[in-house]
């Protein structure tokens, strides 16, 4: 079974938003599993990336701190409590170029499965994420596939009892 997962990229600094998403789109190419392709989708606000939510967001890297252009503009941690709120099941990961501890506890609080400062090892850090990430999927289909032979067997179990009692 093929996945597409779609990874928006919620990134201010305009350079690291695009060597992230053209990092991404090539890890996207060179992953050993082939059954997995990654949709990026890149932006520079959480209010373009809420505009651009015609498809559910399965990963999300968030930058912690944007500097909206609107007072209204909300911060990464904003975004992240919404996210979590309307989609539970997403992973977000959040970006920083601070790496404060209390801070990194509180994103984890509020539902952020990692915290990537920004510097030297943050694409290596990228690479284990969407690794971890991709065998938590793996699991949950194997759960989801393991579950659905179940129901099965219940079910013939259910008609041969049924087909025997007649």
């Amino acid at each position: 079974m093929s996945e597409n997962l779609n990874v928006f990229i919620i990134e201010d600094d305009k350079i690291y938003n695009q060597l992230l998403t053209s990092y991404l789109n090539n890890l996207s190419k060179r992953l050993t599993r082939r059954d997995i392709t990654l949709n990026v989708i890149s932006c520079s606000s959480g209010e373009k990336f809420f505009d651009k939510l015609d498809v559910i967001p399965h990963i999300v890297f968030l930058d912690f701190y944007l500097d909206g252009k609107d007072e209204e503009a909300q911060n990464g941690l904003q975004i992240l409590k919404h996210l979590k709120k309307t989609y539970p099941n997403v992973y977000v990961v959040m970006l920083t170029s601070q790496d404060e501890t209390i801070t990194t506890v509180e994103l984890m609080k509020n539902g952020a499965i990692d915290y990537i400062p920004k510097d030297n090892n943050s694409f290596h850090r990228v690479d284990l994420v969407i690794g971890n990430i991709c065998n938590k999927i793996d699991n949950g289909n194997e759960k989801k596939s393991k579950r659905n032979v179940y129901v099965m067997f219940s079910i013939l179990i259910f008609i041969l009892i049924a087909y025997l009692n007649k």
